[in-house]
Order: C-alpha cells, then sequence, then structure tokens
C-alpha cells in the first residue's frame, strides 16, 4: 500500500508516474475509484483483466469496453 500526499499537486504528479500518462478516473463501488491511464488502450499496454471486471461490475464501462494498463484503487478522500 502507497500513502498519497495531501497536496494535490504531488499527489497527481505520482498519479501519473504510478499509470504511466494522464489520468482518467473510473467510479466503482463504495466510493472508491480506479485510477488508469486514459490512453493506455492506444499505447502498448495488455488489458488489466481484474480492473476492467471492476470497472463492470459498477456498470462505469459499457459491457465491450475494457480497461488498459495499470490501475490504481484510491478512495474518495484521495481525490478530494
Amino acid at each position: 500500500m502507497r500513502f498519497l500526499p495531501d497536496d494535490s499537486s504531488s499527489r497527481l504528479r505520482i498519479l501519473r508516474e504510478i499509470v504511466g500518462g494522464d489520468i482518467e478516473v473510473v467510479p466503482l463501488l463504495g466510493r472508491r475509484y480506479l485510477v488508469i491511464d486514459e490512453d493506455g488502450k492506444d499505447k502498448a499496454h495488455r488489458p488489466n483483466d481484474f480492473a476492467t471486471w471492476l470497472a463492470h461490475q459498477s456498470e462505469s464501462i459499457t459491457p465491450e469496453d475494457y480497461i488498459a494498463g495499470v490501475a490504481i484503487i484510491v478512495s474518495h478522500a484521495a481525490l478530494s
């Protein structure tokens, strides 16, 4: 588990570093979110089956859509 800094600019920088690009936030159940690379499908990333399953369970993406690359689960507080 990694803790994110309190200041938003440092938090955003770290999230971008982890996912490898600009972030996209995908809502999940229970006030949690997936943070992913918004261009993950356009890069040489493999589909992330677990992240895709979570997004499908939350009905955050269409049944034929998928998440590619690194995905981080964060709380609502981490995005505030």
